[in-house]
């Protein structure tokens, strides 16, 4: 796995809810997002399980913010989950472990949007 210098700080609003709703990597306890986020990419359910090539399951929310996240990867439409939007490895910017991913296409809304592992966020207090 290799890591690139934070290049973009992925936040859109400011403010997280009560400790009961947000979302922080198990792993160093920052804050990433909120359950207020949680949103269905075209009008399904916010959760998703997808494969990627090598056959890897991932469980994963879409969410409208996340915040302590930096791009550790050039965005790539090989392999997308989402027709038309390319994507963009996302790691934790304190603990630098792999969280999710940004999906961005400026001709579609949303415009961007995240899509993170599940097993790799836990609710509670930072």
């Amino acid at each position: 796995m290799f890591f690139v210098r934070p290049q973009h700080q992925s936040q859109l609003k400011t403010g997280l809810s009560e400790d009961k709703n947000k979302l922080v990597c198990k792993i160093c306890r920052v804050p990433v997002s909120d359950h207020k986020y949680l949103f269905a990419i075209n009008n399904k359910t916010p959760y998703h399980t997808f494969y990627n090539p090598g056959q890897i399951r991932f469980d994963i929310m879409t969410l409208t913010y996340c915040q302590f996240v930096f791009d550790a990867s050039p965005p790539s439409l090989e392999f997308t989950w989402f027709a038309g939007y390319a994507w963009v490895i996302l790691c934790c910017t304190t603990c630098y472990e792999h969280l999710g991913w940004r999906f961005e296409n400026n001709e579609k809304q949303p415009a961007q949007f995240f899509a993170m592992i599940q097993s790799k966020l836990e609710t509670g207090r930072a």
